[in-house]
């Protein structure tokens, strides 16, 4: 059993978390590794070292002792004298397995780890590679490389641990769950969502197994699991975990706060309290039982007061929210606790300023302020940072840049002194140190700039300049977060709010100044923050052709990329069987363990072989606006959003220009689309109330710039979040008393739109080099009959035939001349080749869109008899390396999915064009089979005509509405569901290419044949 693992209990306070913990015994651990040991040196011939042995283990016994009571400096110096007896190599290798842990208790990582090696190193040697010690020790080793910072190292070790024993102990059943709980946990801490799930859900399976004879085991799972998952199903983990304790009759007082504090999380307030109080209720007789200065209990029980009165707060009951505040101050154990009692006291305060009450607050928060001890209390930070978020809230921009200051630099000497008029001052001076500071703080400081520049006209251009200092240091400090592992959901939100007061920042000096190169970067800002996997993987092939990268090291590169893709694909399907099969798991694991290490070791090589090839392909500059100028028509414009929690941006592009607006409401604007997509969706809608949606969507998000657009037919919509599940061409350009679809006037009558991830992703699609492909188009369309459904793993409930899809394919194989991949020929394999010879390639087949862990959706083919692989899936996409110059996806959902911070909408046409491939059709919902096939074969008849991709569907469309036949199916909902992301232009028929290589032949037979007449003539 893995050494000195822990299981933490989190109750959220607030600000920070309690952590109680449940440790394995350690003196019986070492008393049964004794026994063996012991036995193992007699066996070896070490009788004539008793003495030596008997003083070790005593002592070993006296270290376990020592440390289950933190005595951890006399365990260290009574290891130290009995690591310098003669002793046996096995029990050496103890030893310093405990010592390790001794020094990992201090904090000592790297002293602990040279030890833990040496263990490893002396179990490997004498009882072998697979040995359960040895195991055990390879698992401390990662917990402690966890402990160093070396998160490669700690997953590495973890993770080779639990394959040796799947490989070895697989029945190990409660050693295994361990394993992977502390896997889940890991993940969790680096917001790796989709392995932590994972992992929490093998630690319960584990246990489940083994729950007579460790219950407390599978207690913890269920509420790790219970605690971490944000769905519904987190509750039924919580209560599976109340029902074991009270069966055993454990005091259950901390399921009860934990299933509070998920309903809280839901938002579901007055659940939450009630399991509180009951919390509350078993919680009060533990903690009166305990002397005044016991911590344990009464701290749960002040936490616990805490929480509902944040509830309160949540429900704007500010009156029981300070009451119960009050009450966690009054706990008796907190007056030896100064910080708490301050962080309760702050807590009230500010239920003030939520009141309205700024005057109170603020003499509230100046009476709390001298108890924080000295300007390097961190409660000092937090107290002044109420204080300047208060006199924000008063519009008092000056006091609160003062103690946003000081909340910036509280471990600074001398800034109590500062009075607000030096602040610009101080900023200048002190430009330097404030990098190393909080980037959350810088860019409240940048707000409250922003918001005194308002206020003083006259010095308005000088304040805003600071401004934007200060957010560029914020900015680079998130960016400096988000290259480690540890960028979470807080780097990602942060880093986005960061970049909406950037730009807001740039637009105010835009309109102070009059200066336009602040309207360009402000544009630049936005494209930065659209930079994501997408771009990168696309931006592969250019990156290894700047960086002369060697063919054979390229494919290496995306060779163990896909290898592991692949298998944490099949990890992931197998895991999802009912009855998954352990032995396949067992080998999936083993292969991805050793796929894993040696990609590892190939980064390294990489790195340091080719550092340009390493950097560049990690890094993309955001696109020039004099680049997207020249690319763009005379008749095109480009409208590029940011949209952000407070601020949206419109940046309007065009050939000779580029406007700039900002705009306040874009809570609003998400209601809006919210209520827009509803009635899009529905067919069964209104004429009357979709217009009224469409309008006022238009009237936020187009009409603003209608000026510019005057002298253009083209639109380029390059959207963010929310915006990009919005079919453009659907929105209603006038409000009026209409009772048919057909007579509304949408947008699609004014302007043909395409779309693009990023205006950088964009022009790259387009400077693209036209791709060889052999063929012109091939058709995809499985036949997903009862027989086959069978074989699907993971989505037979729902997978049915589609009973347009054939057709559809062979009517457009006829139209086209191209291939046919139906039925049995409809296969993942069939697909990955194609993408390499055609130019247009049609996939008229089943997605699943998984919203939870999005890069496993997925394209259903036909499976194929020797491997089932009927699964293409993102994460495999993504690394592949396509010749298509369009892919057409004619299956449900396939450009909607789920949105990510900093990612922006992660779907399944995203895939293709990380895979290479520079335009994409896309669905935007589930389009009706008729419908769909109406639109294809008008569609690819404009392709033919060789016209824009923009133009063909955007007649198709037109089409569509002029030959409807009722009104009721020109809604929105049946004709508007494809959309074109990408390059646009036209795709030159494969006939064409080849007429021009036999002409460049009879060009080249004519030169040679009058060259030779030549050479005869002298």
């Amino acid at each position: 059993m893995p050494h000195a693992l822990r299981f933490a209990f989190y109750i959220v306070d607030g600000i920070g978390f309690q952590t109680t913990s449940m440790n394995i015994s350690l003196f019986s651990k070492s008393l049964k590794l004794w026994v063996f040991v012991y036995m193992l040196c007699t066996t070896l011939g070490a009788s004539a070292q008793s003495d030596n042995l008997e003083r070790a283990m005593v002592n070993s016994r006296k270290v376990s002792e020592l440390l289950a009571s933190e005595n951890l400096g006399e365990a260290e110096m009574l290891l130290t004298e009995t690591l310098k007896l003669s002793l046996p190599d096995t029990l050496i290798a103890m030893l310093e397995n405990q010592y390790s842990m001794v020094l990992g208790y201090k904090g000592e990582f790297e002293a602990a780890i040279d030890h833990n090696h040496q263990a490893v190193r002396l179990y490997a040697k004498h009882l072998g590679e697979k040995n359960k010690h040895t195991i055990d020790a390879l698992y401390n080793l990662g917990e402690l490389h966890g402990g160093a910072g070396n998160s490669d190292s700690l997953f590495y070790y973890l993770e080779k641990s639990l394959a040796l024993y799947y490989e070895n102990s697989p029945n190990a059943f409660a050693d295994i769950g361990l394993i992977h709980n502390n896997l889940a946990t890991n993940y969790r801490h680096r917001e790796f969502h989709r392995k932590a799930t994972f992992h929490f859900k093998k630690a319960v399976e584990n246990w489940e197994r083994v729950a007579e004879q460790n219950p407390d085991y599978l207690i913890v799972g269920y509420e790790n699991l219970g605690a971490y998952l944000d769905t519904d199903e987190s509750l039924s983990y919580l209560q599976k975990a109340l029902d074991m304790k009270i069966k055993q009759g454990t005091n259950p007082f901390r399921s009860y706060i934990e299933i509070a504090s998920k309903h809280s999380s839901f938002e579901n307030y007055k659940e939450a309290l009630r399991f509180y109080h009951i919390g509350v209720k078993l919680l009060k007789p533990l903690a009166g039982s305990q002397k005044e200065t016991g911590f344990d209990y009464q701290y749960d029980l002040a936490s616990t007061y805490s929480l509902i009165a944040q509830s309160h707060e949540a429900m704007e009951h500010y009156d029981s929210a300070q009451y119960y505040y009050q009450a966690a101050y009054d706990v008796p154990t907190m007056k030896h606790h100064p910080t708490w009692q301050t962080r309760y006291l702050t807590a009230q305060a500010n239920i003030f300023r939520y009141k309205g009450q700024h005057e109170k607050a603020v003499t509230e928060l100046l009476r709390i302020l001298p108890r924080t001890a000295n300007p390097n209390d961190y409660m000092f930070g937090y107290v002044t940072y109420s204080l300047s978020k208060t006199y924000d809230a008063q519009g008092d921009y000056e006091n609160a840049l003062l103690y946003n200051l000081f909340s910036l630099r509280y471990d600074a000497d001398g800034n109590k002194s500062l009075a607000p008029d030096t602040i610009i001052r101080v900023f200048n001076r002190n430009e330097q140190s404030l990098q190393s500071n909080s980037a959350t703080l810088l860019s409240n400081h940048a707000l409250y700039l922003k918001q005194l520049a308002k206020q003083k006209p006259n010095e308005a251009e000088q304040i805003l300049q600071v401004a934007r200092q200060n957010i560029e240091q914020a900015v680079a400090h998130f960016e400096e977060v988000g290259e480690t592992e540890y960028a979470s959901l807080f780097y990602k939100r942060g880093f986005d709010r960061a970049m909406s007061i950037q730009q807001s920042i740039l637009l105010d000096l835009l309109e102070t100044t009059g200066q336009k190169k602040f309207g360009v970067s402000a544009f630049k800002v936005s494209e930065q923050a659209k930079i994501n996997k997408t771009l990168l993987y696309f931006n592969d092939q250019e990156v290894r052709t700047l960086a002369e990268l060697p063919e054979d090291i390229y494919e290496r590169d995306r060779d163990l990329k896909k290898r592991i893709a692949s298998v944490e694909r099949s990890i992931f399907k197998e895991s999802q069987k009912e009855e998954a099969d352990s032995t396949a798991l067992r080998n999936a694991y083993n292969e991805l363990f050793q796929l894993r290490k040696d990609n590892q070791v190939f980064e390294v090589q990489l790195k340091e072989g080719f550092p340009k090839y390493y950097e560049l392909k990690r890094n993309v500059t955001p696109v020039g606006l004099t680049e997207i100028q020249q690319q763009l028509g005379k008749e095109t414009a480009a409208l590029v959003y940011s949209l952000h929690e407070d601020l949206f941006f419109i940046y309007t592009i065009t050939q000779q220009d580029i406007v700039a607006r900002q705009f306040e409401n874009a809570a609003a604007v998400r209601a809006q689309i919210a209520q827009y997509r509803e009635l899009l969706l529905n067919p069964a809608s209104t004429p009357m109330e979709y217009s009224n949606a469409a309008f006022a969507l238009h009237q936020s998000l187009v009409a603003p710039v209608s000026k510019q657009l005057q002298e253009h037919k083209d639109l380029l919509i390059i959207p963010d979040k929310e915006i990009s599940t919005i079919p453009f061409e659907t929105l209603v350009t006038q409000q009026k008393v209409e009772n048919s679809f057909s007579g509304l006037s949408y947008l699609l009558h004014k302007f043909s739109v395409h779309y693009a991830y990023s205006a950088t992703l964009w022009n790259k699609q387009l400077s693209e080099p036209e791709h060889m492909a052999g063929q012109f188009w091939a058709g995809f369309a499985p036949e997903y009959s009862q027989t086959q459904a069978a074989n699907y793993n993971i989505y037979k409930e729902w997978v049915s035939i589609l009973p347009g899809a054939q057709e559809e394919v062979e009517e457009l194989s006829e139209l086209l001349g191209g291939d046919l991949y139906t039925g049995e020929k409809a296969t993942k394999s069939a697909l990955l080749e194609a993408g390499k010879n055609y130019k247009v390639m049609h996939l008229a087949m089943h997605s699943t869109i998984n919203n939870d862990q999005p890069m496993y959706s997925s394209f259903l083919f036909t499976p194929e008899v020797e491997n089932d692989e009927e699964q293409l899936s993102v994460s495999e996409l993504f690394h592949q390396n396509f010749n298509a110059e369009l892919v057409v996806l004619s299956a449900c959902n396939t450009g909607y999915g789920r949105l990510l911070p900093g990612e922006g909408v992660l779907s399944l046409s995203q895939a293709f064009t990380a895979a290479g491939c520079p335009a994409t059709l896309m669905s935007l919902w589930m389009v009706p089979d008729k419908e769909t096939k109406t639109l294809m074969n008008n569609f690819y008849k404009g392709i033919m005509a060789e016209k824009s991709k923009t133009a063909a569907l955007h007649s198709a469309k037109i089409e569509y509405l002029k030959y409807a036949n009722n009104d009721r199916m020109t809604h929105p909902f049946y004709w508007a569901g494809f959309v074109l992301s990408g390059n646009e232009n036209a795709i030159a028929k494969a006939g064409n290419f080849n007429l021009w290589l036999v002409a460049l032949a009879v060009l080249v037979l004519l030169s040679g044949t009058v060259l030779w007449r030549k050479r005869q003539l002298k």
